[in-house]
């Protein structure tokens, strides 16, 4: 067995460096290694790249140091608590020590050949750069970079912008009373993003409050974009993960995402403004009676009905719409 992690050519190294080197696996290498020239028996099974990237994992322990590991120009500080699909990592710019980003790792899976591989990776770099088209937005959460993983094809990085605050789960989680005024600053802030995705073709279908960023300065981004759609049915960073069903996920999605458009995103709005002013538990369904009770005026309330509508024909046509009778229902 030949357990590889970095490609080297080895003519022009003293031969104590060779034996330090550890290679890359590479399509070459797996053709190597599982081509029929090399088998013991003939009859014995090919082993799939993932198959041999579970032995490697298994025999090769592997683990991020903080101390060392770099990614693109950061460094990284300390692992964050998950999301679905990847890890995350807190790091350090590795010449301005005070800039930090907010560090992604996806594993690609659901793949059996090499070929396959480079399809999903090809694909993931595409929709990856479709964040670019939100570029100087203020409300959504900027990428930084995007880098491939030095020792791993199936592994991919996304570098975002650090955001100084909390999500606006962490604030519904507070029991702290959430006035008027403060619901209709953060859904006016998210109605804009939102906004801005819908108008470059990018259904975002995972708003949740985790996904809504507070910064201490007040401003209110939207991030997230995993499981985002771009215009052509792509997904943004998929990596053969299923899209959750959960209380902000609109009925016509929870038997697919496929009808995902605008009023999907508008009907998890309304969802996380049904949370912000009843204050219901994060895992109890959305039951629409009970917007009765909230404590808004009576055109509020009227206009939560109609975000939250089990039709999509029956929620307004659009973001800025919303964005608009949010405005007019300041105080």
């Amino acid at each position: 067995m030949l357990l590889t992690r970095h490609e080297a050519r080895f003519g022009s190294e003293p031969p104590e460096h060779q034996k330090r080197k550890v290679f890359r696996l590479s399509n070459r290498l797996i053709d190597a290694v599982t081509g029929r020239d090399y088998l013991y028996r003939p009859g014995n099974q090919d082993l799939t790249p993932i198959q041999m990237q579970k032995l490697c994992d298994l025999l090769v322990q592997r683990k991020v140091d903080p101390e060392r590991q770099i990614v693109g120009s950061y460094r990284l500080l300390r692992e964050l608590e998950p999301g679905e699909g990847y890890r995350a990592y807190e790091a350090q710019h590795t010449r301005f020590p005070g800039r930090r980003a907010r560090v992604k790792q996806y594993q690609i899976s659901g793949y059996s050949t090499k070929a396959e591989l480079d399809e999903l990776v090809n694909r993931f770099e595409r929709d990856m750069q479709a964040l670019s088209y939100l570029e100087g937005q203020p409300q959504i959460v900027r990428a930084i970079d995007f880098v491939a993983d030095a020792d791993n094809d199936d592994t991919q990085w996304l570098l975002l912008e650090w955001i100084e605050g909390q999500t606006l789960r962490d604030r519904l989680d507070d029991p702290a009373p959430i006035p008027f005024g403060e619901q209709l600053r953060v859904l006016r802030a998210v109605a804009t993003a939102l906004a801005a995705c819908h108008e470059k073709g990018i259904i975002h279908r995972n708003l949740t409050p985790e996904s809504i960023y507070l910064a201490d300065d007040g401003s209110v981004k939207l991030g997230d974009f995993d499981f985002a759609r771009i215009t052509g049915g792509k997904t943004i960073a998929k990596t053969g993960r299923a899209l959750t069903v959960n209380k902000y996920t609109a009925q016509e999605l929870r038997s697919g995402f496929k009808a995902a458009d605008e009023r999907s995103d508008l009907y998890a709005l309304g969802a996380i403004w049904y949370d912000l002013t009843l204050r219901r538990p994060a895992d109890e369904p959305v039951v629409l009676t009970l917007v009765d009770q909230a404590e808004l005026s009576e055109d509020a309330r009227s206009f939560l009905r109609s975000l939250l509508a089990p039709q999509p024909n029956k929620r307004p046509t659009s973001a800025r719409e919303v964005s608009e009778w949010l405005e007019m229902l300041a105080p």
